[in-house]
C-alpha cells in the first residue's frame, strides 16, 4: 500500500493498544511494532475467557472509569465507533444480555487473525521475541534500544506496554521502567479487577461453590459499593465479577472497608423469615441444619450452621441477607485483570502525548485509568491507541476518513 509519509513510527508492545495504533498509523506511514512475546496480542486471546469482551454498549456511570480521561476518550471514540471499525476490519460484533460485545466468532483469535492480516496488508514490520529497554532522544528523533538490537531515527513513538497484571501474557512492568529513565512520573501501582482474600474462619469448608448474592462494601455507616452478581468461594477468598469490581475501590484506598454478602437477593428478609417458618411449623423437629440445608447446598449450610447453631430464625435470616466477610487483602498482580495506578495523566495530552516529549505517545493500561469488568478497559485500550493513532497521523496532515 502506497505510504503518505516517509515518517517512522516505533510502537511499543502489541497489545490490544499498540495493535489498534499500527492499523491505523501503518495505511499512511511506516510502523515498526516491538513486541516481547513469541506471539503478539497474548493478553486479548485471553479476554473473556478466549472469546475477548471487545467493549460495552451499557452507558457510562460516575463508577466505571476512576479518571476523566478515560471517559473522554470513551466519548471521543465510543463503542459503536469501535465496532463500526471492526467491521470494516472484518469483524462482526455481537453483543449478549448484559450489552457486553463479543466477535460474533465468539473467539478472540479472529481478533488476531484479522489485525494480523491488515498489519500485513500495510507492511508494518513486527519485531518479536524483544524487549524494548530504553527510548533515547538523538537529534530530535528517538533511537529504540532492545534486548537484541538498536534502531533508529524513529518520528514518533508510541508506548503500549501495558501494567503489571498478568506478567504470563506480556504485561510484566516494562513500560514503566522505560518511562522512569525519561523521569515521567507513576502513581504506587496495586493489582485491581482481583479476588479478595478473606479470613479462613469465615469462608471454611466453602471452596468452589458458587452463588448469586448481592455485595455490598461499606466505610463507616456509608455504603460505597452495591451490586448483584455470582461470586466463587476459594480456598483462602472471593472472586467472581462482583468481587473483581469491588476490590478495585479498595486497592485505590488504604481503609477499614466492611464486605457483607446477601446470600439470597430475590428474597426479601420478611420472605425469607415466613418460608423457613413455614418449613419448620410442618417439621417441629428439624434442627436448624437442615432447616438451612432446605434452601443451601449442605457445605454453604454447614458453614452458617457452625456459627449459628442455636441462634433464632431471625438471626439466621440476618446473618443470610447480610453475611459479614472480613478482607485480609487482595490477591497479587499475576491474579488480577488489570493495573490500579500508573503513569499519571496529568502528563500527557487528551491525545495521549507526553507534554515534555513531543512525539512520544503513552496508551492503554501503562496510564493510571481503570474501569470495572465487562469490556471497559480493553475499550480503553483500543481507544487510546486510536486516538494516539490519529494524532500522529493529524500532525502529518493525513486524514483517515
Amino acid at each position: 500500500m502506497k505510504k503518505f509519509s516517509n515518517k517512522k513510527v516505533a510502537i511499543i508492545g502489541a497489545g490490544a493498544s499498540g495493535m489498534i495504533s499500527a492499523i491505523t498509523i501503518s495505511k499512511y506511514m511506516n510502523v515498526v511494532l516491538f513486541e516481547k512475546m513469541p506471539k503478539i496480542g497474548k493478553k486479548i486471546i485471553a479476554s473473556g475467557n478466549g472469546r475477548c469482551n471487545l467493549t460495552n454498549m451499557t452507558p457510562l456511570t460516575s463508577n466505571t472509569y476512576n479518571n476523566e480521561l478515560a471517559i473522554k476518550s470513551y466519548n471521543t471514540y465510543n463503542p459503536q465507533m469501535f465496532r463500526n471499525d471492526l467491521l470494516k476490519y472484518g469483524i462482526v460484533t455481537n453483543e449478549d444480555q448484559e450489552k457486553r460485545v463479543y466477535p460474533l466468532s465468539n473467539t478472540s483469535n479472529s481478533i488476531i487473525d484479522n489485525f494480523l492480516y491488515h498489519l500485513e496488508q500495510n507492511k508494518a514490520i513486527i519485531y518479536h521475541d524483544t524487549t524494548v529497554l530504553e527510548v533515547i532522544i538523538v537529534n530530535g528523533k528517538y533511537d529504540i534500544i532492545t534486548s537484541n538490537n538498536r534502531y533508529s531515527n524513529f518520528d514518533y513513538v508510541i508506548i503500549a506496554t501495558g501494567g503489571k497484571s498478568n506478567k504470563q501474557l506480556g504485561s510484566n512492568g516494562d513500560g514503566y521502567q522505560i518511562l522512569e529513565k525519561l523521569n515521567v512520573k507513576c502513581t504506587n501501582l496495586y493489582p485491581g479487577l482481583v479476588g479478595l482474600k478473606i479470613a479462613k474462619k469465615d469462608i471454611s469448608g466453602l471452596e468452589g461453590i458458587r452463588q448469586k448474592a448481592i455485595v455490598t462494601l461499606t466505610l463507616g455507616d456509608k455504603t460505597i459499593f452495591k451490586e448483584l452478581g455470582e461470586i466463587q468461594f476459594k480456598k483462602d477468598g472471593i472472586s467472581g465479577i462482583v468481587i473483581m469490581n469491588a476490590s478495585s475501590i479498595i486497592s485505590r484506598n488504604n481503609a477499614n472497608y466492611k464486605l457483607y454478602v446477601d446470600l439470597l437477593p430475590s428474597f426479601t428478609n420478611y420472605e425469607l423469615k415466613n418460608n423457613l417458618e413455614q418449613i419448620k411449623q410442618a417439621n417441629p423437629s428439624m434442627d436448624n441444619l437442615r432447616l438451612l440445608k432446605a434452601i443451601f447446598n449442605k457445605m454453604l449450610a454447614q458453614n452458617i450452621y457452625t456459627k449459628l447453631s442455636n441462634s433464632n430464625l431471625e438471626t439466621i435470616v440476618s446473618y443470610i441477607k447480610k453475611m459479614p466477610l472480613q478482607i485480609i487483602g487482595t490477591y497479587d498482580f499475576d491474579n488480577s485483570q488489570v493495573t490500579i495506578g500508573g503513569i499519571e495523566t496529568s502528563q500527557i495530552t487528551e491525545n495521549f502525548e507526553l507534554k515534555k516529549y513531543p512525539n512520544i505517545y503513552i496508551t492503554g493500561e501503562l496510564l493510571d485509568v481503570d474501569g470495572l469488568c465487562g469490556g471497559y478497559n480493553l475499550h480503553f485500550a483500543f481507544a487510546s491507541g486510536n486516538i494516539a493513532g490519529k494524532s500522529i497521523l493529524k500532525k502529518e496532515g493525513i486524514s483517515d476518513e
